[in-house]
């Protein structure tokens, strides 16, 4: 993926406004979250995020840690493949 020749605030604004997903007592990321109210919780339907939820934000947040140059987001996307 491409690095933004002129830094865009979009994904560091995006990525921030995300993080509460993490805020999780098994550190395995809630699916939904309230962007504007900055909270997050487990799909009404289940009590856990499914496989295919927390591998597509592994590799998102590791795509925006590179394309933004701040490490923050990677770093806290593979604490769910320990968990």
């Amino acid at each position: 993926m491409p690095a933004f020749k002129t830094p865009s605030k979009i994904p560091y604004s995006e990525g921030t406004r995300l993080m509460p997903a993490f805020n999780t007592p098994s550190k395995i990321p809630y699916s939904d979250v309230n962007l504007g109210r900055g909270t997050a919780h487990p799909p009404r339907w289940t009590s856990d995020s499914t496989v295919a939820e927390v591998t597509s934000i592994q590799l998102e947040f590791r795509d925006l840690s590179q394309t933004t140059g701040d490490s923050q987001y990677q770093v806290r996307s593979p604490v769910t493949q320990s968990a």
